[in-house]
């Protein structure tokens, strides 16, 4: 059931890579006014000046408040489990932080631990799912969203993964991310079309503001990724090799295992590992 859950897992990641690297800027402007309004115009007499030059991102999100969803719906393609280490690696790493009661998780530590959809694409949630990918083409220049779900956690793991592949860099502010990153020239678009939706890729549904990842002491709302040492690999081996199926799919020479945790308002909600081999895709192998 494991290797089920880790399929599907990597399938719906594809598809929403798939789906991502497709997005066009249109030429026309977004028909939220109060938005873009609420930012600086561009610059009078020169090129447009992007958000990154003019303001720090956090400040962006500021002027662009998060709103949480009244109803927010929730990814189907969800673990069983937020704490999918497992209790021994989750010793071994957790540096002692207690967790959260699942049952007891509000709304918004509910969307920070498993995703949420975007309430802007219901159009998109009600189509089969073979359908999606190619409505989310043909609808690039007039749809009012620019992706359909959200998931802060897999998508902070994933551009850390990327930056570190092309850019040899260790990260540790979601800046550092944006600005060695194709992602942050999305900020650049003088008309602001999709910011929020920009800002809630990175964006903690239990503060309100972009997440920090480098915690490891606990800090509400935020999260802490890290490698996995190689002695506590080996020690638990029979949990790493159950990733992978026998003499069809072996574990890769140059793997490279990290592990993840996210905050929520009194201890962890979520922890789990993605790994992959080094690749200038930034393309993971695999994430639970």
């Amino acid at each position: 059931m494991r290797i089920i859950r880790m399929v599907l897992l990597a399938v719906f990641g594809i598809l929403l890579a798939m789906l991502v690297s497709t997005i066009t800027f249109s030429e026309e402007p977004s028909n939220d006014q109060k938005t873009a309004n609420a930012l600086p115009p561009p610059e009078e007499g020169g090129p447009p000046a992007g958000l990154r030059v003019v303001l720090a991102y956090e400040q962006v999100r500021e002027l662009v408040p998060f709103v949480l969803p009244q109803q927010p719906e929730l990814l189907d393609i969800r673990p069983t489990s937020p704490f999918n280490c497992g209790p021994l690696l989750d010793d071994a790493l957790g540096d002692g932080i207690p967790r959260q009661n699942p049952e007891e998780f509000t709304v918004a530590e509910m969307m920070l631990a498993y995703g949420w959809q975007n309430p802007k694409a219901n159009e998109f949630w009600s189509l089969p799912l073979k359908e999606r990918i190619s409505f989310y083409k043909e609808t690039a220049d007039t749809r009012e969203w620019a992706f359909p779900c959200f998931n802060p956690l897999a998508h902070v793991t994933d551009l850390w993964w990327w930056v570190l592949n092309n850019m040899t860099l260790d990260a540790s502010t979601l800046r550092e991310l944006l600005n060695n990153s194709p992602a942050g020239v999305r900020f650049d678009d003088p008309e602001h079309r999709f910011i929020e939706d920009y800002l809630a890729q990175f964006t903690s549904p239990v503060t309100g503001k972009l997440i920090e990842f480098k915690c490891r002491e606990f800090s509400p709302g935020n999260m802490y990724v890290t490698f996995i040492p190689d002695e506590v690999i080996e020690q638990h081996r029979d949990f790493f090799d159950s990733h992978w199926e026998p003499h069809v799919k072996p574990e890769p020479g140059d793997i490279v295992y990290m592990y993840y945790r996210a905050y929520g308002t009194t201890g962890v909600i979520r922890t789990g590992i993605f790994f992959g081999t080094p690749n200038k895709m930034g393309m993971l192998m695999g994430r639970s």
